[in-house]
């Protein structure tokens, strides 16, 4: 019911959940730690229309919307804006900030997925990267890491293994019990494909979730 109910697929994993009632953040690594939830508290702020000075507003949504180089054009508009006033300029100080400690979360987040050796998470994350910091000074460093991993072998084999177990549980939702026996003789065999990796591991977890599914379906 949760895996239908919410984004993301992996467990165990920590929801931010607004007073509307909607998810304004979801992480599955490392996203207990006070640091990493503050950051993420702090970034869903900006959406609060009561506290955001006027012209501080486009800064905000940009920031909300992780469009992080047009967050900091339009926050250094504003600090040679003449008819801003202190607050918004203040306010725009502390979106530069965020960019900032923001990058450094997700940098922290990226090594720890190369410490882990799960490449293809590491390197769908990184692309991500590349859009959310397009315009700031942070992108080269980006960039960087993204050439690293494509002259890394692995790196490649590792995420061709990843696209390949999404699209063999893309559709476990429409699966009946039949189905999803199916499903978990596909999984056992791309864990004899890919073994010793990441994406074998996740292979596992969707096993085991095909067989609570299968036992449900029964009634047992």
């Amino acid at each position: 019911t949760l895996l239908r109910s919410y984004p993301g697929t992996s467990i165990p994993r920590t929801y931010v959940i607004g007073p509307d009632g909607k998810v304004a953040w979801h992480a599955h690594i490392a996203a207990l730690t006070k640091e990493i939830l503050d950051a993420q508290v702090t970034r869903c702020s900006f959406g609060d229309g009561k506290v955001v000075p006027a012209a501080a507003r486009i800064a905000a949504k940009a920031m909300l919307d992780l469009r992080f180089g047009d967050a900091i054009r339009e926050a250094d508009k504003v600090f040679t804006d003449r008819y801003a006033g202190d607050d918004a300029k203040a306010y725009c100080a502390k979106v530069k900030k965020e960019v900032a400690r923001y990058y450094a979360f997700q940098k922290n987040v990226v090594e720890v997925l190369i410490r882990d050796l799960d490449w293809a998470a590491a390197y769908h994350r990184v692309e991500r990267m590349l859009v959310v910091y397009k315009g700031t000074d942070h992108l080269a460093e980006v960039e960087s890491k993204k050439a690293e991993l494509d002259a890394n072998p692995r790196v490649k084999y590792i995420v061709a293994a990843q696209k390949e177990l999404d699209g063999i549980v893309e559709h476990i939702d429409r699966e009946d019990i039949k189905g999803l026996e199916k499903l978990v003789a596909k999984l056992e065999e791309f864990q004899s494909t890919y073994p010793d990796s990441a994406p074998a591991k996740k292979a596992g977890e969707w096993i085991e979730e095909c067989k609570r599914r299968i036992a449900r379906r029964r009634g047992k």
